[in-house]
């Protein structure tokens, strides 16, 4: 008689595995594009399940604004993602997503608290952020949200695609609306995330999205992608069409938009190996934007609020640090100083540029910061709790 060996397995209810390895073998994206194995599983679900399940109507019941207790910096971290309050001249607010966790500051970056344990692959602060603490963050296959960062709810626009892009409606408050780009294509949800809506004419291997700030009336957004350059729609996101005459590199790392698009029609890209491209007419045509640049290879992107009269824009290069133009893009002078890594992951501009002139810089070294426009850089450090 043969021997039976048996196997126990020991199941823990603080964590729940589940590995997939077959059911999604072979799976890939719309028109037959072949998807990166980063979006296979095995899935680990996250630890904080909501109590209860929203309706469409769900509003989550904000906290006082937690204190930061103050942690040890170190260098490493690898930062993926940055962004502002929209109240930083008042709150001091910033979320910075890194290889360590989801961070955050309430005094400029002096201190840190952090917030989650996920990686956020992009961010999205409501532009209602001062009174109902609404925060987006794409994490894996989910977008998760919160107004305490102690509880999060998270759903899945795209399932089993993972997301790695977000981007809000500046009338978040009354329309709710809030896009999601994934290698499939882009969701919508026009409930504070609750539920989403499969765009499926949509264009896949989304990296970055972006909104005009005259969304509400004229619908218009824009798509960044990874080998297929730039889409646009103009009926919220129910049609797209490719907008790349001029490109000569289709492979996006960033996209931004001018915050007076209504009128100047502006929109900047930065290519993975042809620079930073602008475009005066939406979209309908791009020229190259690269003069003083000594590497196209590039990292982000960031354009002031205030663009319209100090025509401010930052760049990030991944082997050259940071460039920075005041004249649209026509030339750009080197703003280095300061900073000892020149891999630029993510830059963002204050909202409140004009009168605090603060930027602060993503770096596999951490978090920089500048007070003086991107004159000088002070290391700020990556958060890490111990």
């Amino acid at each position: 008689m043969k021997n039976v060996k048996w196997v126990i397995i020991i199941c823990s209810f603080t964590t729940l595995v589940i590995t997939i390895t077959s059911f999604f073998d072979g799976m890939a994206a719309p028109n037959s594009q072949a998807l990166d194995s980063s979006v296979y599983l095995p899935l680990v679900i996250k630890q904080e399940p909501p109590t209860s399940t929203p309706t469409s109507t769900y509003v989550p019941t904000p906290t006082n604004t937690p204190t930061p207790t103050p942690t040890s910096i170190h260098n490493g971290g690898d930062i993926v993602s940055l962004a502002f309050s929209p109240a930083y001249q008042n709150d001091a607010t910033l979320f910075v997503g890194s290889g360590e966790g989801l961070f955050m500051t309430v005094n400029g970056g002096s201190s840190w608290n952090r917030i989650d344990t996920v990686v956020s692959r992009d961010l999205a602060v409501s532009p209602g952020y001062t009174s109902d603490h609404m925060l987006f963050q794409a994490a894996g296959i989910f977008v998760y949200s919160s107004t305490n960062w102690s509880s999060w709810y998270g759903t899945t626009p795209w399932a089993p695609y993972h997301v790695h892009a977000l981007a809000i409606s500046p009338q978040f408050a009354t329309d709710q609306t809030i896009f999601a780009g994934t290698w499939a294509g882009v969701a919508k949800s026009t409930n504070k995330g609750v539920s989403w809506e499969k765009l499926t004419n949509s264009p896949t291997m989304v990296r970055f999205l972006a909104l005009t700030t005259n969304y509400p009336s004229d619908l218009t957004l824009f798509a960044g992608t990874d080998n297929q350059g730039v889409y646009k729609s103009t009926d919220g996101g129910a049609t797209w069409g490719a907008v790349n005459s001029g490109l000569t590199s289709l492979s996006l790392r960033d996209l931004v938009i001018s915050p007076n698009y209504t009128s100047d029609h502006t929109i900047f890209v930065a290519t993975f190996s042809g620079g930073v491209f602008k475009s005066t007419n939406g979209g309908d045509s791009w020229s190259s934007a690269n003069s003083g640049l000594t590497s196209l290879v590039m990292g982000a992107l960031a354009i002031s609020p205030n663009y319209t009269n100090d025509h401010t824009v930052f760049a990030g290069t991944t082997f050259n640090g940071i460039f920075k133009s005041t004249n649209s893009g026509d030339s750009w002078v080197p703003s280095n100083t300061g900073l000892s890594n020149l891999d630029m992951g993510a830059l963002s501009v204050s909202p409140n540029y004009s009168n605090d002139q603060t930027v602060f810089a993503g770096t596999a070294d951490g978090v920089y910061k500048s007070i003086d426009a991107g004159a000088t850089w002070i290391i700020k450090g990556v958060p890490v709790s111990e």
